[in-house]
């Protein structure tokens, strides 16, 4: 019937389309290749036979018989057309005409088909990840702007949220299924520094902006720079982000704690174990240097929203001299964070021991507080003399408050101060790494060489699984 869409159909069995023409329906005025007797002129078409009368019945199904078989008594057969002897008083039933012959498979006409050529898909990834959504709505004083995430387990960390007065931007990180999500839009009119931000169980990211004009608004505004991007997190575009300098203190001879805020309340809360990229133009070429922020290891946690920073100045450094004028007021621009070090990776762990040389201990003070209690911790901190050791007295304190850390200090360049001295070496390393377990974890940050000399004695000499190692690399 024309009302039926047969062509997807049979597209959806991978059969092809039925060419017009072909078939049994359009074959039935052949009666030698016919599958069904051609229609009766006197019913109107109806392939049933007329009834002979006009009260007559149709007789039931099972008095047609074919020649030759079982008959009923009453029942006459002459040829190829069988009569119905009817009792007394019952309205007699129509005689059926010939039937038609029995066609054989060999001897029918099978419908015609033609097998439409079909694309074939490249199939689809499985699990691929989902793309969020957004939507907005308003009221005369604010704007609510909801992304749609689509996934749980989410946190404040997984997002990065810009706010230009006059444009908002949001960069979304699910490291779970590694992909990225980019929402920009220049705005219909000013909005206030000040917003709300709620995240769902769901995933769902719900950011209230204030209006700085009570009125309604045609729309939300347009879309700009890489809005509603979405693929693998490698391949998202790295945003720069300023900030002010709140506090410099210096903590050593050569290293300072740079402590930086946000502007318009914008939102970054690095994860721990995570770096980012500190700029800078020096004599015309734009400089930069990768940096890990660390925690407060004592006393209560910051309240707001700040990133702190311990920064050696190198004299004769491409970056350091620079950012040793910076003073509080001034502005410097970092990056969105990266890395590849997740918490889980702590998790369930009965011994950690973590190998630092100078400056290479910012990413054990930023994952140090997120180690859990029933976990054992060992610190071997590698400096040249005690001057160069950085938070020394924090982590005194932090080791007098928690029983299941225990930290030593190895000087190269300084005797006596410490009975442990020297570099990193295989000797040194076997008095503390005894427990060789599944369940233990080493982590490895500093110099280029001191990485490679210390993972070639963990996993060569000390037999240490690649999957027991992490290297903390900028």
């Amino acid at each position: 019937h024309r009302w039926v869409n047969y062509e997807s159909l049979l597209q959806a069995c991978l059969v092809g389309k039925l060419v017009d023409g072909g078939g049994p329906i359009a074959a039935a005025n052949k009666p030698a290749n016919s599958l069904l007797p051609p229609p009766s002129a006197a019913a109107g078409g109806s392939l049933l036979p007329p009834p002979t009368g006009a009260g007559s019945l149709l007789p039931p199904l099972g008095t047609l018989r074919q020649p030759g078989s079982y008959k009923g008594s009453n029942d006459e057969v002459d040829g190829t057309t069988v009569k119905i002897n009817t009792p007394p008083g019952i309205m007699s039933p129509p005689q059926i005409t010939t039937l038609p012959p029995i066609v054989t498979p060999e001897q029918a006409k099978p419908p015609v088909f033609s097998v439409p050529k079909v694309a074939v898909m490249a199939p689809s990834a499985p699990n691929a990840p989902v793309k969020p959504t957004h939507d907005f709505f308003q009221s005369d004083s604010k704007v609510t702007l909801n992304i749609y995430c689509k996934r749980k387990s989410l946190t404040l960390e997984n997002f990065i949220v810009d706010n230009f007065l006059t444009s908002i931007r949001v960069v979304c990180y699910f490291p779970s299924d590694g992909s990225g999500y980019t929402f920009h839009y220049q705005l219909a009119q000013p909005i206030g520094e000040q917003y709300s931000m709620r995240l769902s169980g769901q995933g769902k990211l719900e950011l209230g902006l204030v209006k700085q004009s009570a009125t309604r608004w045609q729309g939300l505004g347009s879309a700009v720079d890489n809005h509603d991007w979405f693929g693998p997190i490698k391949n998202m575009t790295v945003n720069y982000h300023k900030y002010k300098i709140s506090s410099r203190e210096r903590v050593t001879h050569d290293t300072s704690h740079f402590v930086l805020k946000s502007y318009n309340q914008s939102h970054m809360k690095i994860p721990p174990g995570q770096h980012v990229h500190i700029r800078d133009n020096i004599e015309g070429m734009e400089i930069t240097r990768s940096y890990t922020p660390v925690q407060i290891i004592t006393g209560e946690k910051r309240q707001e929203a700040v990133i702190d920073f311990l920064i050696k100045i190198y004299p004769d450094g491409a970056l350091t001299p620079k950012l040793d004028l910076l003073q509080p007021g001034d502005d410097v621009e970092i990056s969105d964070y990266t890395g590849d070090f997740t918490l889980d990776k702590l998790h369930g762990k009965s011994t950690i021991y973590l190998l630092a040389a100078g400056t290479g201990i910012t990413p054990m003070l930023s994952i140090l507080p997120e180690i859990g209690e029933n976990t054992k911790i060992c610190l071997l901190n590698f400096n040249k003399t005690t001057q160069d050791v950085i938070w020394g007295e924090e982590l005194e304190r932090f080791a007098q408050s928690h029983n299941n850390f225990k930290s030593y200090n190895i000087f190269s360049n300084e005797d006596g101060a410490s009975e442990l001295t020297g570099r990193i070496r295989l000797d040194l390393l076997e008095r503390f790494i005894l427990d060789k377990g599944d369940d233990i974890l080493a982590c490895v940050c500093g110099p280029k060489g001191f990485v490679q000399t210390a993972e070639r004695i963990l996993l060569d000499d000390l037999k240490l699984k690649p999957n027991q190692l992490h290297l903390f690399q900028g």
